[in-house]
């Protein structure tokens, strides 16, 4: 029979031995690129792109990917994965606010500099400051070690692939699930008639110094900005058009002179915001609308950003 003692150094061992075994074979797997050589690897989400994300951002993008698309939800569905001269990750993040997004272009920044970051302004994220969840910060970090976040990881990997049923890819892109049209409908009738919307998006004060600070960091990196308006419904847009004029207006002002401005609710976009199939509800697009703007964007950079003037050069490093 086991003694007392010889039972508890027995089950520290044994629980000491499985940590290190499964931290090695994370490790090992390296799943996320933060531990070994990850240029030209090919690494898809799965399932949380605030804890994914954060981890992606601070190796695999930057060693893979020369521009950034930063963003809330608006922009999460534009697939920049055949955009030819760029190769720009989509950073964007559900609900995602200035603090989370600037967190994730700090990952990036601490390795190198992009040369061109888009980004999709939409109200939602000046609305509100701080972080929504642990998962984007240092201590997500130890999860990669060993945690249920990163079983998950591997069991949904597995079955993606084994089914093709994922919705991400390895540009950052996430696939919405469409809605019908009547719904989207409904949803821009409502908020077209809501009195308290531009309250709803009303600008944080320390959201807007976030915002205003990563402005002021990405030029003095001297990384090109390309900031575009997202296109709202018309019948929102019209019913709120000062609102949106007016912030759109207070954010254009502390672009640098070399940054490139789009207004996607200008007139001359009146066919794409006009049209209900491009939306799954008042703000977000839907598959179709998604894919028709993500060309816009790409022609705009074309006429507006040559790729040989872009600074720094694509290897430079913080430390250079």
């Amino acid at each position: 029979m086991l003694s007392p003692r010889f039972f508890v150094v027995f089950v520290l061992a044994a629980t000491l031995l499985v940590s290190v075994a499964t931290v090695a074979a994370n490790v090992a797997i390296d799943f996320y690129g933060l531990f070994g050589p990850v240029r030209g690897r090919h690494i898809v989400m799965h399932f949380n792109e605030r804890f994914e994300k954060n981890l992606l951002s601070r190796k695999y993008v930057p060693e893979n990917f020369d521009a950034l698309l930063i963003g809330p939800s608006t922009s999460f569905n534009i697939d920049t994965r055949n955009w030819t001269s760029y190769k720009i990750y989509n950073m964007s993040i559900l609900a995602g606010t200035i603090t989370e997004l600037k967190a994730l272009v700090d990952n990036y920044l601490s390795v190198r500099t992009p040369r061109l970051v888009i980004i999709g302004m939409y109200p939602y994220m000046l609305k509100a400051h701080g972080m929504k969840t642990e998962y984007i910060s240092d201590r997500a970090l130890y999860g990669v070690l060993g945690s249920m976040d990163i079983l998950k990881t591997y069991i949904l990997s597995w079955y993606h692939e084994s089914t093709g049923t994922g919705t991400y890819n390895e540009y950052g892109y996430h696939e919405y699930e469409e809605v019908p049209v009547e719904k989207a409908e409904d949803a821009i009738r409502e908020k077209a008639s809501d009195p308290g919307y531009r309250q709803e998006l009303a600008i944080d004060s320390l959201a807007w110094m976030e915002y205003r600070e990563l402005i002021e960091e990405l030029e003095r990196r001297g990384a090109r900005i390309v900031q575009y308006y997202h296109p709202i419904p018309r019948p929102v847009y019209e019913a709120h058009r000062e609102f949106f004029d007016t912030y759109y207006e207070w954010t254009r002002r502390l672009l640098p002179e070399t940054a490139v401005s789009i207004n996607f609710n200008a007139l001359e976009f009146h066919d794409f915001t006009s049209k209900i199939d491009h939306y799954q509800d008042d703000c977000h697009l839907s598959g179709k609308g998604a894919q028709k703007l993500g060309e816009i964007i790409y022609r705009s950079l074309l006429d507006n950003v040559e790729p040989q003037s872009l600074a720094p050069n694509p290897e430079q490093s913080q430390d250079e």
